[in-house]
């Protein structure tokens, strides 16, 4: 059946995350060679969007690459984007992304304005920040889906239904690629976002987030205040890293911020 390697694949995906072992498993080895043979054949005229996404995405979690089966989501490109939907989509980025595939047939694809409108329409927040966040890993141009996101309905969206880590992962990837994010910027340096970041996320999305503002030139004075405080600073102390309190002491610096509890 059409969705038979997708499942096949999946489970391999989630039983087993080292791409070397999985690479010395006999069964895995025949898996793979059916299916690209019947690839080079058919192309995937024979899979629904679902089934490649799903594909796609085991390959990433198992660490495995599949020229064959990358080369061939590029030639489907646009059918992936006209019949699937975020999740597809996100899926696949998310993939080529853990693999360090560039495909910059596929991320020029995302990045139209029919593909960016239906995802900033349609997608949940973590479409949205994976997209990204995978557009900026590879460092693909992202200026016609950015532009989406900076809009005020989707970058609402994203701040309410979003967790912290889906809101810190798409203010780094405008950050890291340069883009225009003053109306996204405006909105989670407001107090009730502010403290949803700092209360619920960990110290990694509240760094990755002060950081990218700072590097946005933004002035984050709410963020800054909130972070700014006895338990947040023993947060970063007990739980964070030397290099999440690094981003985040240099982005008060940065800004100019003075601050009591950040020595």
């Amino acid at each position: 059946s059409t969705d038979e390697p997708a499942l096949m694949f999946g489970r391999l995906g989630r039983s087993r995350s080292d791409s070397g072992i999985i690479r010395c498993d006999k069964s895995f080895m025949l898996l793979l060679a059916e299916f690209e043979g019947r690839l080079e054949r058919e192309g995937l005229k024979w899979m629904g969007v679902r089934e490649i996404s799903n594909t796609v995405h085991a390959f990433g979690v198992m660490g495995v690459t599949s020229k064959l089966l990358f080369d061939s989501v590029e030639k489907d490109a646009e059918r992936i984007m006209s019949d699937g939907n975020p999740q597809d989509i996100s899926n696949i980025a998310y993939a080529f992304a853990k693999l360090g595939e560039k495909r910059s047939v596929f991320f020029g694809a995302v990045n139209t304005e029919r593909t960016s409108e239906m995802i900033g329409r349609m997608g949940k927040p973590q479409d949205i920040s994976i997209i990204l966040w995978s557009m900026a890993t590879l460092g693909h141009d992202a200026a016609t889906f950015s532009k989406i996101i900076n809009r005020v309905d989707v970058a609402e969206k994203l701040v309410r239904n979003g967790t912290p880590q889906n809101i810190a992962n798409t203010i780094w990837a405008m950050a890291t690629l340069r883009l225009e994010a003053n109306t996204l910027a405006k909105i989670i340096d407001r107090v009730d976002v502010a403290e949803k970041i700092v209360r619920h996320g960990t110290p990694q999305n509240i760094a990755n987030t002060f950081w990218a503002l700072a590097t946005l030139r933004h002035d984050s004075e709410v963020l800054a205040g909130v972070i700014d405080r006895e338990e947040v600073a023993k947060k970063f102390m007990e739980e964070g890293n030397k290099m999440n309190r690094s981003s985040a002491f240099w982005a008060m610096n940065r800004q100019g911020h003075k601050t009591k509890f950040w020595r």
